[in-house]
């Protein structure tokens, strides 16, 4: 019987997927698959609208995209807890309350590997150990990159950490030494560095962890969805 085997991860080149594996590179078809642009996201609630009945508020709809980054499987899991929230209001709107309500509750529902990588990279026994803002600073960071493989640089992380400490001296030294911990075994590794000393780039070892990062930080109340987008406003997936 003939059969197919289809090999599926994140990468940046066929090469680096199967780089254990190389023999497999001469009967492997490559087929790129991006990030889903922001009009591909809104198709998905658009035909959700016309299963469930509802609709959904713009400023609602543009805050389930923003919050999924291209990936199609948060944009399922913040629509379908959005509606409940709706539903729960006896109404047929989804609005932007709904959604900013249903974080909490995508959160608890997220891919479980994906809760137990972000808990290892923000653990400390220190109450005021930084891990877990440096951690969302660089989800702002590697979300509003223009790179399309969402590589940032330390000092990118400057700004956002500025904000969400409500500092306003905040230097690469003030997180440099976490960074080098979250490419570490013992936090992850939660990030890969490439590149070489003093010209470090980085970007998230898995992609599903940044929106994941966005909806604790709201559900736990650090930001709110509308500081996030705004943190997140350079980039467009469109």
């Amino acid at each position: 019987m003939d059969s197919t085997i289809v090999l599926v991860g994140v990468s940046d080149t066929i090469g680096h997927l199967i780089s254990d594996h190389a023999s497999i590179g001469r009967s492997v078809v490559q087929i790129q698959v991006p990030r889903m642009k922001e009009k591909e996201l809104m198709e998905i609630l658009d035909k959700g609208e016309g299963v469930l009945g509802m609709k959904f508020d713009k400023d609602a709809s543009s805050l389930i995209v923003r919050m999924s980054q291209g990936l199609p499987h948060y944009t399922h899991l913040i629509g379908l807890h959005s509606v409940r929230e709706c539903a729960n209001r006896l109404s047929r709107k989804i609005q932007f309350q709904d959604v900013h309500k249903s974080f909490s509750k995508a959160v608890k529902q997220a891919v479980q590997s994906i809760q137990e990588i972000y808990l290892r990279a923000i653990h400390s026994a220190h109450k005021d150990a930084l891990y877990k803002q440096i951690l969302l600073a660089c989800a702002c960071a590697s979300s509003s990159a223009k790179d399309a493989l969402g590589y940032f640089h330390p000092a990118d992380i400057i700004d956002p950490l500025n904000q969400i400490l409500g500092r306003t001296n905040v230097v690469v030294a003030t997180f440099q030494r976490h960074m080098n911990e979250f490419c570490d075994n013992e936090r992850g590794p939660v990030l890969e560095r490439h590149g070489v000393s003093r010209a470090y780039r980085y970007r998230f070892h898995d992609p599903l962890l940044p929106p994941f990062i966005f909806m604790n930080a709201v559900a736990e109340g650090e930001l709110d969805a509308t500081q996030i987008q705004k943190l997140t406003s350079r980039q467009s997936l469109s």
